[in-house]
């Protein structure tokens, strides 16, 4: 199980989070611009320390080196300048065993895989990276924003693959703006009232 009980920010308190995330599970958090919903994500995963109280899974730290493997953070797409998108694919399936064959397919890549990620629209991009990602197993995936650049259909194609994630034992969080991806959740979580908690 993912826990976390902590004041999270950088140098100044943004709010006091107590959430418990259990396995399986799809969650939601939303809330205003500014209100946290990034820094969550970035101390769930342990890229920043919480100001005060502990993230943990498994019982462990986030930072820990046990940790390690057991997190993955999807946020802006990032890949190697000089290399396609179709060899990203062949990297990732030496080092971790995946067969993308099916992601391939599902998010209709076939034409890209040739090109460079430099050389595409970042809706393209978009496609390419969350396929590269979403295909890792771990215990725990956390999105920030991940409809961004997405039409509708792309959407809901992402929307199915969240669900089946889920389904498959993973626990997952996102923070988002859009009401599609939002209603694939079990639970949806508003910052405000942690802010307003604060005031």
């Amino acid at each position: 199980m993912l826990s976390i009980c902590a004041k999270i920010g950088y140098s100044t308190t943004i709010a006091e989070v107590e959430m418990n995330f259990r396995k399986g599970q799809t969650y939601g958090i939303c809330g205003e611009n500014g209100s946290g919903k990034s820094t969550l994500l970035r101390t769930l995963c342990g890229e920043i320390h919480p100001i005060d109280g502990y993230a943990t899974i498994d019982d462990q730290s986030v930072t820990e080196p046990s940790s390690i493997g057991k997190i993955i953070k999807i946020s802006t797409p990032e890949f190697y300048p000089d290399i396609s998108i179709g060899e990203h694919f062949k990297i990732l399936t030496k080092t971790t065993k995946v067969d993308y064959d099916d992601a391939i397919k599902r998010w209709n890549l076939e034409k890209l895989l040739e090109k460079s990620p430099n050389r595409v629209s970042s809706g393209q991009q978009q496609r390419s990276f969350l396929a590269l990602q979403l295909g890792v197993k771990c215990d725990v995936i956390v999105l920030d924003e991940p409809e961004r650049h997405l039409d509708s259909f792309w959407i809901r194609i992402l929307s199915e693959e969240l669900k089946d994630r889920a389904k498959s034992g993973t626990t997952v969080i996102l923070a988002s703006h859009s009401q599609e991806i939002l209603k694939v959740c079990d639970e949806v979580i508003s910052l405000e009232r942690y802010l307003n908690a604060n005031k």
